[in-house]
């Protein structure tokens, strides 16, 4: 008998073996049917991180940037907004004019400064 059946039969006395197999096998079908679940619901495409017209933030690495929304150690960081995506995760978004409004008052201000040296 393996160490497996010897302590099913420990935890569960007197109940018999094929109850024992047939529980654990619906608990481990039921166990592997939510993990595909879950994992199918936390990937995304990456059309499916913002909202048509939003850009997500990109870390150093290429990497999208994730967030909390009610934590502060894992907020985005101005302009970006923590937004709820289809596959139930949180991405850091700005808006695509508000980005390019940004870079237009940057690149203006770049000039500026150089106009004054």
């Amino acid at each position: 008998m393996s160490t497996f059946w010897r302590i099913a039969t420990f935890i569960l006395p007197g109940v018999h073996a094929m109850r024992v197999k047939l529980a654990l096998l619906s608990f481990l079908a039921v166990f592997v049917i939510v993990l595909v679940q879950e994992c199918k619901a936390a990937s995304c495409n990456s059309n499916e991180y913002c909202p048509l017209g939003w850009s997500v933030k990109r870390k150093a690495d290429g990497s999208t940037q994730t967030c909390v929304p009610h934590d502060p150690k894992v907020k985005c960081g101005k302009p970006y907004t923590c937004v709820a995506s289809k596959c139930g995760i949180n991405f850091c978004c700005a808006n695509d004019k508000m980005l390019a409004r940004l870079k237009e008052i940057e690149e203006d201000q770049e000039d500026a400064d150089n106009d004054e040296l």
